[in-house]
């Protein structure tokens, strides 16, 4: 498995429900992918304001998605693919 930490500012499109923030899809280096499962959610409270963590696959590659609720931003923070 290669990971690869990013960082980058990225665009999302979520989902808001009774069950809380769902990522459906994001653009990333000008490409939209689109979440095909939601593996995992955590939240770190050590700050001011969560960061909600959010792992979702597509097209092959694990995605690692964290949104910082006092910033309102949303970051790619690693990408896993199999090689």
């Amino acid at each position: 498995m290669n990971v690869v930490e990013v960082g980058d500012v990225v665009q999302v499109e979520a989902r808001f429900g009774s069950g809380g923030i769902e990522p459906v899809a994001f653009v990333w280096r000008g490409r939209r992918i689109v979440a095909e499962k939601l593996n995992a959610f955590w939240r770190d409270d050590e700050g001011d304001c969560p960061v909600l963590y959010f792992s979702v696959s597509a097209n092959g590659a694990v995605y690692e998605l964290a949104f910082d609720a006092g910033a309102l931003l949303w970051r790619l923070m690693r990408v896993a693919t199999v090689d």
